[in-house]
């Protein structure tokens, strides 16, 4: 994480989270978003809602999860 996060937010402090489209799209690379986030905190909670290849309107939530504020702003990043 940036120090800004590293100063303002406890460290146990749990959030939830949504990717979301800005835009129609069409999916690829979700596993890779999903290692990262694996690789930062294996204790984050991920669920895909859509596959590569799947093309998606803008508002669609593509993945979802759950973890620890620091950990979630790191992977994010």
């Amino acid at each position: 994480g940036d120090i800004t996060s590293i100063l303002s937010i406890p460290a146990n402090h749990r959030c939830r989270f949504a990717l979301v489209a800005r835009h129609p799209m069409i999916i690829a690379g979700l596993h890779i978003a999903a290692e990262t986030f694996h690789l930062i905190d294996p204790s984050i909670t991920l669920e895909i809602k859509a596959k590569d290849g799947e093309k998606v309107e803008a508002g669609s939530i593509i993945m979802h999860g759950e973890g620890l504020a620091l950990s979630v702003l790191a992977a994010e990043r």
